[in-house]
């Protein structure tokens, strides 16, 4: 599966989170999607394994992330 997934926190979608949120994603072509989108969204690089990505959202460090959705599917998140 070669789609993407955005986790956000409280279950948002793409369109609701607000101008300024912080999404990090630990690819290149993501990020710059994100930015084209003109959603005035904060990008931050992020690294480390899929469980501490998605650790980020739930701390409140980051309002989003975009991961692989296989990698979702993976670790049973979906």
């Amino acid at each position: 599966d070669a789609r993407d997934a955005l986790v956000a926190r409280d279950g948002m979608v793409l369109g609701e989170l607000p101008t300024g949120s912080v999404i990090g994603t630990s690819s290149p072509r993501r990020a710059a999607q994100l930015r084209a989108l003109g959603l005035g969204l904060e990008i931050r690089p992020l690294r480390g394994n899929l469980d501490t990505r998605l650790n980020r959202v739930s701390s409140g460090d980051l309002d989003a992330v975009v991961v692989a959705r296989a990698g979702l599917a993976r670790i049973g998140r979906l």
